[in-house]
């Protein structure tokens, strides 16, 4: 398994060892692992853990549901046949009703609150039974020895990573930190981008691909609460990250990434009016996908040396 960084023997041999709650200075040598068996407490807790997951993510699509009839419920007061006039223009009229939706549902006064009010209401034990889920998601989380690491990780949070867990099962059953790439649809297969085969790509190439857009969200969100303000987190114009205390090891690997892309793609980097860096969104997506499957790649030898 190759690394990135500066090679450590010492690493050589902690690999087989149990590791503190910390990130690791991980190298660019091979990292062996020890043959894995999890115990019948590891299967219990992620068998627990996938279950719960899949019921919290009826109650989810139960309130979006339910949230998108009343926000039809007030469309057509406001629509109007310049909203249909183009991809654009529809997305611009989803995105006002959605936020008009917000503002009524808060605001038992307003004028039209009386149309979503049975929405919210019809909405309120799904509400009840998603916290119930999620309480007994974090509980059953503890249950696993990566857990110690995962909490040392600042922005991966306990849902974040219990949807992960949900999702692959036991992570460290996967014969490679590939393959855990490949389960989340952050693999590259025969030179394209996982999910995006190409036109004429027949029923089988899709087949091939693997590609799950609710598996993929979840850890697409997971990599923007560890980078920082759901992915918008950026470091001072210019500034040395690897000296700046305060930022995470993975602030820095983003920033470092983003700079790396923005050069390559000859997308210069330029200074928003905050002082920040700003980055085109190419770079700025690709850099987010390489901490992505940076935090996986971790997670999975995290796991493995936990056991």
């Amino acid at each position: 398994m190759n690394m990135h960084a500066s090679f450590n023997p010492a690493d050589i041999c902690a690999a087989v060892q149990h590791q503190p709650a910390t990130i690791a200075p991980w190298s660019s040598g091979h990292v062996p692992l020890a043959p894995y068996a999890a115990s019948e407490e590891i299967a219990a807790a992620v068998a627990d853990i996938v279950t719960l997951h899949r019921l919290r993510q009826d109650m989810i699509r139960a309130q979006t549901k339910l949230s998108l009839q009343g926000q039809a419920a007030i469309r057509f007061m406001f629509q109007s046949d310049e909203d249909f006039s183009s991809d654009e223009a529809k997305e611009k009229a989803r995105k006002r009703t959605e936020s008009l939706y917000r503002t009524i549902a808060a605001d038992e006064g307003h004028d039209l609150y009386h149309y979503v009010r049975p929405y919210l209401l019809a909405a309120e034990p799904l509400n009840a039974q998603r916290d119930l889920y999620e309480k007994e998601l974090k509980r059953a989380i503890k249950r696993l020895p990566v857990y110690q690491w995962v909490k040392g990780v600042k922005g991966f949070g306990d849902i974040s990573f219990a949807t992960i867990v949900g999702e692959c099962g036991d992570i460290g059953s996967y014969k490679s930190v590939y393959a855990v790439w490949k389960r989340m649809g952050l693999a590259v297969i025969s030179g394209h981008r996982q999910g995006n085969p190409g036109k004429g790509a027949s029923a089988e190439d899709w087949i091939e691909e693997g590609y799950n857009k609710q598996r993929r969200s979840v850890s697409y969100v997971a990599r923007e609460h560890v980078i920082g303000g759901m992915g918008k987190w950026r470091p001072d114009f210019g500034a040395d990250v690897d000296a700046d205390e305060s930022l995470t090891h993975y602030q820095r690997v983003y920033a470092k990434r983003a700079r790396y892309e923005a050069e390559k793609l000859e997308l210069p980097v330029t200074q928003a009016a905050t002082g920040k860096e700003s980055y085109k969104k190419h770079v700025s997506m690709r850099a987010h996908r390489y901490v992505e499957k940076m935090l996986l790649k971790h997670l999975y030898i995290e796991w493995r040396r936990a056991i």
